[in-house]
């Protein structure tokens, strides 16, 4: 199983510059096994594109699952999370994060 992260969905679904590189690393993703979103991502995403409707829609046609999170995961989420942003990537998006981060 592999999870999604809502930068990638917003990247999807918001259609800028990076949706193609977005469809293209979900299709890959999905050839591997299950891709899901849990609970967090789903918020994210609404909270950015305003609309689950439209979340909703592009979810079922691609074929990304919804997986909510139990304790343990989001225990672990939260640890991994503060381990990203120790390392100086408190944003994919900045310069400096992508020339050092493996998953930007």
């Amino acid at each position: 199983m592999i999870a999604i992260d809502s930068s990638v969905l917003i990247d999807l679904i918001g259609g800028d510059a990076r949706a193609g590189a977005a469809e293209d690393a979900v299709r890959a993703a999905l050839t591997q096994g299950p891709v899901v979103a849990c609970d967090v991502v789903i918020g994210e995403v609404v909270a950015a594109l305003g609309s689950g409707s439209v979340l909703m829609d592009a979810l079922d046609d691609s074929g990304i699952g919804f997986a909510p999170l139990d304790l343990r995961s989001a225990v672990r989420a939260g640890e991994m999370q503060r381990r990203y942003r120790g390392a100086g990537c408190a944003s994919r998006r900045s310069p400096r994060c992508r020339a050092r981060c493996p998953i930007s």
